[in-house]
């Protein structure tokens, strides 16, 4: 064997042991896992991005794989692609729900499946699962402003009302005194 043969078989090995490599711990996508589409339709994604997990009651099941707009302008919702492996898609039931949640209070977002019951049938690759539109969190903590104000302005009306009463002013305050 020539020694151009030799390097050559280090650098084929070489080059297998990393590809094999990135292919595993590329977010643990597992490759040669048949996977199947579904999609989830929402007003908002709050941040999901493409590759994003999928998980059904907790278990990794599989990613999204797009996000994108109805081809028909007049649909307001956004169109979600995920694959789930092939030998859980029969978990994903009629009555299955989709909910986006986020890892931690601001971690990455992912999709969560809760399962459906066994007495619906089984939804068809492709299907549109029924979701539930994430919380609008700068909806949320606007209306959360609003109602910190309000406390703001009760706590100084009351803070004035027992000084009032401390002073001896007013019927409480001759009654206290």
């Amino acid at each position: 064997m020539g020694k151009q043969t030799k390097v050559g078989l280090i650098v084929l090995v070489a080059l297998v042991i990393f590809v094999t490599t990135v292919f595993y711990l590329g977010q643990q996508q597992h490759f040669w896992e048949r996977k199947l589409p579904f999609e989830l339709h929402v007003v908002r994604t709050n941040g999901l991005q493409e590759g994003a997990q999928v998980s059904l009651s907790g278990v990794p099941i599989g990613s999204v794989t797009d996000l994108r707009f109805p081809t028909d302008p007049s649909l307001a919702y956004i169109v979600i692609v995920i694959r789930v492996t092939s030998d859980v898609a029969p978990r994903i039931r009629a009555n299955t729900l989709a909910a986006i949640h986020t890892v931690g209070l601001l971690g990455e977002r992912y999709v969560e499946l809760t399962p459906g019951t066994p007495d619906q049938p089984p939804l068809e690759a492709g299907a549109v699962i029924s979701s539930v539109d994430p919380t609008d969190l700068e909806a949320v903590l606007g209306q959360s402003g609003d109602i910190v104000t309000n406390i703001v302005e009760v706590t100084a009306s009351l803070k004035d009302v027992l000084q009032t009463i401390q002073r001896g002013e007013g019927l409480l305050g001759a009654m206290v005194r």
